[in-house]
């Protein structure tokens, strides 16, 4: 999760790290952090339709693959 952090970059947006990445843009967000309960990352998003949702997804999964590209992601 540091490793993600340290690296954020999202143009145009701002960037919160309190419990995990939260990156909020001024049409949705996505989170990613760590699960309180398993071993593994929760992932969130809200957008205001679909096409801003698909893209904040897209623009999380590239960022995700870069740090570790052989990650499956149910997205």
């Amino acid at each position: 999760m540091d490793r993600l952090i340290k690296s954020a970059q999202f143009s145009s947006a701002d960037i919160l790290t309190i419990d995990g990445l939260r990156v909020n843009f001024a049409d949705g967000w996505g989170l990613v952090r760590p699960s309180n309960t398993t071993p593994c990352l929760v992932l969130r998003f809200e957008a205001d339709d679909a096409t801003v949702l698909a893209k904040i997804q897209s623009l999380f999964r590239d960022y995700l693959l870069l740090m570790k590209p052989d990650l499956v992601l149910p997205f």
